[in-house]
């Protein structure tokens, strides 16, 4: 958990600093002078110091509470060629097959919203290469099952 002293308070998106650390996760030109977390500072030195290599990393899965959705969900990066689009998806797919009735398909999405340029999975889907790089959302309010 890269959080806890967000989550002890009650405060699922933001630290005790006030920042969102999954919109900070990742510099890039627009936003460098933006201090990171030490929270990110740490995971990322790690992640840095401890990988043998960028190609050792096979999945990235970032974890999250959603405030507006019900049920699971998933994002992912969108790749440019079709292959590798059908290969993240069979994840999803995997989850919902799964058959908990908690898991929304629908509300899945494969894409490089501009907003989310410096969160978590698109950061490590640029740094590293990594098409499995994954955010699973799950309801702070409940779950509509199937």
């Amino acid at each position: 958990m890269v959080n806890p002293d967000g989550v002890v308070i009650g405060n699922y998106r933001c630290n005790l600093q006030g920042k969102d650390m999954n919109r900070h996760f990742f510099y890039d030109n627009e936003n460098v002078n933006d201090l990171r977390c030490a929270e990110v500072e740490l995971l990322t030195t790690y992640m840095q110091e401890n990988l043998p290599s960028k190609d050792s990393l096979k999945m990235f899965l970032d974890i999250h509470a959603h405030s507006r959705d019900k049920g699971i969900s998933m994002y992912a990066p969108r790749p440019l060629d079709t292959a590798s689009i059908e290969r993240i998806q069979r994840f999803s797919l995997l989850l919902d097959q799964m058959g908990s009735g908690l898991f929304s398909l629908q509300n899945c999405s494969i894409n490089n919203a501009v907003s989310k340029k410096c969160c978590a999975r698109l950061g490590i889907n640029n740094n590293y290469k990594l098409a499995n790089s994954y955010t699973i959302e799950t309801s702070c309010w409940g779950f509509e099952t199937k």
